[in-house]
């Protein structure tokens, strides 16, 4: 499987709403994102990404996690809802022009229910943190 795919195929966010680029790196438990920030994006403030901006970025690379596995496995994706986010901790806001990289972690999946560790890096620097759980909408 190539990561090529357009992340529309993906996730339900369309621009200008969109928060990530592409999957680099996908295994059984951990999928990496990554996300070039430009400079007109609607949630820059004062010219860094905001924290807001770093939760939807992180939220979207579960989305995109979601969205590739139920693909690979030749399923049409789910729509996700946050459930609950925990422990979300904002280090440092990145600046418009650079490109963040996404961890997103798979610790548990109960039915429809999955659980997930969110950190996302600029180079090697932590720029936040979260545990989410995602509730996947069933089709009607």
């Amino acid at each position: 499987f190539m990561f090529d795919i357009p992340v529309e195929k993906l996730i339900p966010q369309r621009e200008p709403f969109v928060l990530v680029d592409k999957i680099t790196s996908h295994k059984d438990d951990l999928t990496i994102t990554s996300f070039f920030i430009p400079s007109t994006h609607l949630l820059l403030e004062n010219n860094r990404l905001s924290a807001y901006g770093l939760l939807e970025n992180m939220a979207q690379s579960a989305a995109l996690r979601s969205g590739y596995q139920a693909l690979s496995a030749d399923e049409k994706p789910k729509v996700g809802f946050i459930g609950a986010i925990e422990k979300a901790t904002i280090h440092h806001l990145p600046s418009s022009q650079q490109t963040i990289t996404t961890e997103v972690r798979q610790t548990a999946q109960i039915m429809n229910f999955i659980i997930i560790e969110c950190s996302s890096f600029l180079n090697n620097t932590l720029l936040s943190e979260c545990s989410m759980k995602i509730v996947l909408q069933e089709e009607v």
